[in-house]
């Protein structure tokens, strides 16, 4: 709740200083595909929804906006207990975002190079198991676990946009995500960082 709270006043912040420039109201829909540096096993998709303010009168284009990301499926061999079990990851992200689009000769296509700062809500699932001998018997305990916590989020972004009109277009690029530590099982889980490519269509109004 503090962190929907948190990207509504920043937001409203947004909105009321461009209200003096000339911005445009920007709205995209996307998708991506990304592993991790720890959670690195498999491949995790994911689907993404941005709404901001576009500066595009000016020779360098300037975007404020939110975001939120869902990845869904990221895993990796060997839980956080060092076990033979496996631990997926999904997560939900809310950043605040900055962008700067630079024309290559024409409208049509810039490069953009952004930033974004918020939070995360990473789920940590599986299966813990630990095996042991005492006095020559063979013994094993198995535990599922499914934990949630907020984290600090931050990211990098650069790629193309492709401007097809003044009010619809497309961006592809590379995105890197990264996380602080979580809290799960009374322990601290370093779910490292992602990173992979997305495409989102823009709508401008």
């Amino acid at each position: 709740m503090r962190a929907c709270s948190l990207l509504r006043l920043l937001s409203l912040s947004i909105a009321i200083g461009l209200g003096t420039a000339q911005a445009e109201v920007q709205f995209g829909l996307g998708a991506g595909a990304f592993t991790g540096s720890d959670y690195d096993e498999s491949i995790g998709y994911g689907l993404e929804g941005e709404f901001g303010y576009l500066n595009q009168d000016a020779p360098v284009n300037l975007f404020l906006g939110v975001r939120g990301n869902y990845v869904d499926g990221l895993q990796r061999a060997g839980s956080f207990l060092d076990s033979d079990e496996d631990s997926d990851l999904d997560l939900f992200e809310g950043t605040v975002v900055a962008r700067l689009l630079v024309p290559l000769g024409t409208d049509m296509i810039k490069v953009y190079g952004e930033g974004s700062v918020g939070s995360a809500n990473l789920t940590v699932s599986g299966k813990s198991g630990v095996k042991g001998n005492v006095g020559g018997q063979d013994f094993s305990i198995n535990s599922h676990f499914d934990e949630r916590d907020w984290v600090l989020a931050w990211g990098l972004g650069a790629g193309v946009q492709f401007d097809f009109t003044r009010t619809f277009g497309l961006r592809v690029g590379y995105n890197f995500h990264s996380f602080g530590d979580s809290d799960v099982l009374g322990l601290k889980l370093d779910p490292g960082a992602m990173h992979g490519f997305t495409s989102s269509l823009i709508f401008k109004f």
